[in-house]
C-alpha cells in the first residue's frame, strides 16, 4: 500500500500517478524531507519503525550536498536497499521507478556516517538534556547504550562529541580524490576529469563508490556540484579512514605520500 507524507495535493499527485502505473499495491512511503525543524530525523524514525517498507524521500537539494547531513547519510548507509532519494524537480517516473538500480551495502558509508551521526546526535542531546531529561536518557540509552545521572552524561556526550581514533579497517569498493584528481583545473577553469567520471561510474556498477578529501568536505561538495558533478555518490574525509585498507584508489598523489599523510593503504592503486 503506497504512502505519501507530504501536502494533501502531492499525496493525490503521488497516488494518482502510482494507479496509473499499477503500482498502488507496492509497500512504498513517499517522504518530503524538505522544510524546517528535524525533519530527517523523523524520517530515519519512520523508516527504523518500519523494516517491511520501502521509501523515496525526496527534497530541494542535490543528493551530494545531502550527504553532508550526518542523518542522512546514516539513513543511506543503513538501509541501501530500502531507500532512495530524488531531488526536485524530478519527473514522476523517476519517482515509481527510483528501485529500478540496486544500490550496494557501503562500509566507508556505514563506518563514516556512524561516527559522524552519534557525534552530531551528542550535540543535540546535550543541548536538549536540561529541557527534556527523561526523553534524552532514553535516547542516550538507545544510541549509545549507557546510563547514569545526568551530570555523568553529559560528560560523556561532550566526550563524544569531539570523538577520535584510527580504525583499523577493511574498505570495500573504489574510494576517489577530489581536487587533481576527479576535479582539476583551478579557478573558473575548474573541470570534471572524464577519464576519471568513467572510470569511477564503471567500478561503480559492481562495486560501493566513495569520494573523499584530505579537506574541507563542504568546500568540496560545492566545487563538484559547480563542475555539474551530482552522482549518487558520498563525499568522505580521507582523515577519518587513518589505519586503513582501501579496496581500491584513485589519486593523483602517489601512494606512499597517501600512506604518510593518512596512513591510508590500498590493494590497488590507480594514478591519474
Amino acid at each position: 500500500m503506497i504512502e505519501v507524507i507530504d501536502s494533501v495535493e502531492m499525496q493525490n499527485a503521488i497516488k494518482r500517478a502510482v494507479s496509473a502505473f499499477g503500482k498502488e499495491k507496492e509497500d512504498i512511503t513517499y517522504i518530503n524531507i524538505s522544510g524546517p525543524g528535524r525533519v530527517l530525523q523523523k524520517a530515519y524514525d519512520i523508516i527504523s519503525e518500519n523494516p517491511d517498507r520501502k521509501f523515496v524521500l525526496y527534497g530541494l537539494d542535490g543528493t551530494l550536498k545531502m550527504y553532508l547531513d550526518s542523518v542522512f547519510m546514516k539513513i543511506m548507509a543503513d538501509y541501501p536497499d530500502r531507500v532512495r532519494y530524488i531531488s526536485v524537480p524530478f519527473r514522476l517516473l523517476e519517482l515509481l521507478n527510483a528501485f529500478d538500480t540496486p544500490k550496494h551495502k557501503n562500509k566507508a558509508l556505514k563506518l563514516f556516517s556512524d561516527a559522524q551521526y552519534k557525534q552530531d546526535t551528542a550535540g543535540v542531546l546535550l543541548h536538549d538534556m536540561r529541557k527534556r531529561t527523561e526523553e534524552v536518557m532514553e535516547k542516550v540509552k538507545k544510541i549509545y547504550g549507557f546510563e547514569g545521572e545526568v551530570e555523568e552524561i553529559e560528560k560523556k556526550l561532550m566526550e563524544l562529541k569531539g570523538y577520535e581514533k584510527e580504525l583499523n579497517e577493511y574498505l570495500p569498493g573504489v574510494f576517489c580524490d577530489v581536487y587533481g584528481t576527479l576535479l582539476i583545473g583551478e579557478g573558473s577553469e575548474t573541470r570534471i576529469n572524464r577519464n576519471v567520471y568513467e572510470m569511477l561510474r564503471e567500478y561503480s556498477r559492481d562495486k560501493p563508490a566513495n569520494i573523499w578529501t584530505g579537506g574541507n568536505l563542504d568546500a568540496a561538495v560545492r566545487d563538484l556540484v559547480k563542475s555539474g558533478f551530482d552522482e549518487d555518490i558520498p563525499v568522505l574525509s580521507k582523515n577519518f579512514f587513518r589505519g586503513c585498507t582501501a579496496e581500491i584508489v584513485i589519486d593523483d598523489e602517489d601512494q606512499e605520500t597517501i600512506e604518510d599523510l593518512y596512513n591510508i593503504r590500498a590493494e590497488k592503486f590507480i594514478r591519474v
